[in-house]
């Protein structure tokens, strides 16, 4: 879920990885911001987020937005604070 270009910038796709296949699936839904170095828990259908990273170019900053996805509508959620 989301993740860092090196020296680039953050973010905001989600994959899905096939054991069967052992390939990786480009969702459709995407976090509405880009992030990364985000920490996840999966919970029944949904993985829940909590904070992560930014890059502003030099420098890493840590955010506190949280989304919850729903691996079965493959849709994003905003979690207020």
């Amino acid at each position: 879920m989301a993740g860092f270009r090196i020296n680039t910038a953050m973010t905001n796709t989600i994959w899905e990885f096939s054991p069967g296949t052992n390939t990786w699936i480009q969702k459709t839904a995407t976090l509405p911001v880009a992030r990364g170095y985000i920490p996840t828990v999966t919970y029944f259908n949904f993985i829940w987020t909590a904070g992560g990273s930014d890059w502003n170019g030099t420098t890493l900053v840590d955010t506190n937005d949280s989304f919850k996805y729903d691996l079965v509508a493959d849709s994003i959620t905003t979690i207020s604070n």
